[in-house]
């Protein structure tokens, strides 16, 4: 039997879903659209806000019950006005920034955080920095004990030591 995202988000506080190089961007669609009716704060590291919430309006997924924190958008310009569900970090270098930003909404209304997605950070930061940042926003999350951590990786990103150190940290590793 296959394990799906949705049914593994009421067992598990930590998931780490290792998605295929081919079609990521397809297949990590099709996984939010699955959690359509959950409320979700959307961490982006490859893709603007606004690029973002075109895919997701293209694929009929309501963005009403997200709240984006944008780590694109400020590396490539500096927008006049923040949109209303939208939080921005200067780049996906700050995760001082983005960290903070993420503890904001770990005990509000969103009680999914989805990062989209490790592999970028990784072009960004060492294992060692990405798997403290990770360990630390881990512990706060089951520390709240109703919020679920969902963070993305390539398949490619595999073989890396940031994947074997988060394969302990999670509860759940679910291949799509």
């Amino acid at each position: 039997m296959k394990t799906t995202l949705k049914k593994e988000l009421a067992k598990n506080s930590i998931i780490l879903l290792v998605v295929p190089n081919k079609d990521y961007n397809k297949i990590i669609l099709r996984e939010v659209k699955k959690l359509k009716g959950k409320n979700i704060c959307y961490v982006t590291t490859n893709k603007g806000h606004s690029a973002l919430v075109n895919d997701f309006e293209k694929n009929k997924i309501d963005t009403k019950k997200f709240f984006f924190i944008d780590c694109v958008t400020s590396t490539i310009l500096k927008p006049k006005i923040t949109p209303p569900n939208c939080a921005l970090v200067s780049s996906p270098r700050a995760l001082t920034e983005l960290s903070l930003a993420i503890n904001k909404f770990v005990d509000i209304h969103f009680p999914l955080i989805f990062i989209d997605s490790l592999s970028t950070l990784l072009v960004y930061h060492s294992p060692k920095v990405l798997t403290n940042f990770v360990h630390s926003l881990s512990t706060k999350v089951r520390e709240t004990g109703h919020v679920v951590l969902v963070m993305t990786i390539a398949d490619k990103d595999k073989k890396t030591e940031l994947y074997k150190k988060l394969q302990v940290l999670a509860d759940k590793v679910i291949k799509v």
